[in-house]
């Protein structure tokens, strides 16, 4: 099997230096077993991530994508630290803010490309998780913007059911259902979605946790 390993940024990607001994970079090739792994880092956003994704996707149509990063969460319920499978991923921006409220691209009469868009959300039919080491399974938001404003975070968690936050998880999948490519999405909590000084980032707990939690599972692929 063919797998394109994509990751947002460099720091990101970096997880994976156990394997390869040295610094990784997009283009990048390894094996473990079957597997011939490329590695992707698609840059930081919607924009780069959906571009550049879509641009190996034709490229070299791989036969699994599996995206992996950290994240920020909407809920202390899922502690710093924790890896999850993200299964769903909504657009909160897209729509129109109005006086009574915000209403939804969809609920505009929008289309989004003719893939099934119901309240901003994506579902990913693919659930190849189930056969991967267990974590914790939820929804997803995908931001152009690291949500610290009080109330930004509970309010896109009341409205979408998303209990993480990253800026390329929808765009990486939109990219995959296109193309019609299975995608999994692999993320560890690193901070909580909250106003300053409260928006600490854990990040060198969170990269451990995903450099031992993505080689287990690439292991198990």
């Amino acid at each position: 099997m063919q797998i394109l390993l994509v990751f947002a940024s460099a720091i990101e990607a970096g997880v994976i230096q156990p394997i390869l001994r040295r610094e990784p970079k997009s283009g990048d090739q390894f094996w473990i077993g079957q597997h011939k792994i490329e590695i992707l880092i698609c840059g930081i956003s919607m924009v780069p991530a959906s571009i550049i994704t879509t641009g190996a996707l034709y490229s070299l149509n791989p036969d699994l994508v599996l995206h992996a990063g950290i994240s920020g969460s909407y809920h202390q319920s899922i502690p710093i630290g924790q890896t999850v499978w993200i299964s769903s991923e909504c657009f909160p921006e897209l729509g129109k803010e109005t006086e009574d409220g915000f209403i939804t691209l969809d609920k505009m009469g929008f289309d989004f490309a003719g893939l099934p868009f119901d309240n901003n959300t994506l579902r990913n039919p693919f659930e190849g998780y189930r056969y991967l080491p267990h974590r914790p399974v939820v929804g997803g938001a995908t931001v152009s913007g690291i949500s610290t404003l009080p109330g930004r975070g509970s309010a896109i968690h009341e409205r979408y059911g998303a209990l993480t936050e990253s800026m390329e998880g929808a765009a990486v999948l939109t990219a995959c259902l296109l193309a019609n490519v299975d995608c999994l999405q692999l993320r560890v909590i690193s901070n909580y979605c909250l106003p300053p000084p409260e928006d600490q980032w854990s990040l060198r707990l969170a990269l451990e946790n995903l450099q031992l939690d993505l080689i287990e599972t690439l292991k198990c692929l």
